[in-house]
């Protein structure tokens, strides 16, 4: 479980020799990143160059999207990729130039069970999707030069960061059912946040008692001691968490 280690960050090298640098641009083969956003819209990409930023974007109708989504709102943008400088076009010779990405909006991770493995039902596959990022530039004589980078964009699962341990002792002036523990857990949902309906199930309940449905607001179970001389000693239960 638990989020891969960020790298936002890399450098792009390039070389005109004698001639100079006429044309610079990022972009996705055919403007495409195979994305989605967790309301299901398609990831489009568009190259400002003025800016030198390579914008990823939702469009209205997927199938005809906008020729310039920096006109469109900003809410519309789930991505950046942003050059720290301009290449300055009509130099000579060699330049390098950083770039960084940024993530605005939450990306739609399907697969749950990894299609690599047989015979084994998953719940809890970390399914990182990547697009291709192509580098081309082209110099005063047309001619052109082309490189790529991949961007991944991690699944960010989520992640329980403790398990519970406590003792109780049974108090004779209570009834079954009557004597109750606060369970208190850990849950980071990470950059997906919890999905809308049961995030936090219990698949396995306990045998010496019963459990509450989590409580979101306070992050805890209560469990609650059957009472009964045969449920003295270890219980516990199982929960699932969903981003």
């Amino acid at each position: 479980f638990g989020d891969d280690s960020q790298d936002l960050s890399g450098t792009i090298n390039y070389n005109t020799g004698f001639d100079t640098l006429k044309t610079f641009s990022l972009s996705t083969a055919g403007n495409a990143t195979g994305l989605t956003t967790l309301a299901g819209a398609a990831v489009w990409t568009y190259w400002d160059a003025a800016a030198g930023e390579l914008i990823g974007y939702t469009a209205a109708d997927p199938n005809n999207p906008p020729v310039d989504p920096v006109t469109e709102s900003q809410s519309n943008q789930v991505f950046k990729i942003i050059l720290s400088e301009v290449p300055t076009l009509g130099s000579t010779g060699s330049g390098s130039v950083n770039y960084s990405v940024e993530l605005y909006q939450a990306i739609d991770h399907p697969l749950q069970d990894d299609p690599d493995t047989e015979g084994t039902t998953e719940i809890a596959f970390e399914d990182n999707l990547s697009f291709t990022v192509s580098v081309d530039i082209t110099d005063e004589d047309d001619t052109p030069a082309s490189d790529s980078f991949l961007v991944t964009v991690d699944d960010d699962m989520p992640v329980v960061s403790n398990t519970y341990t406590d003792t109780f002792e049974p108090n004779a002036n209570q009834g079954a059912g009557d004597q109750f523990e606060t369970i208190t857990v850990s849950i980071d949902f990470g950059a997906d946040g919890p999905a809308d309906v049961s995030s936090v199930v219990v698949t396995t309940g306990p045998t010496k008692g019963t459990i509450t449905d989590y409580d979101a607001e306070t992050q805890t179970f209560t469990y609650k001691w059957n009472g009964g001389e045969a449920d003295i000693g270890a219980d516990s239960f199982t929960y699932t968490v969903t981003d």
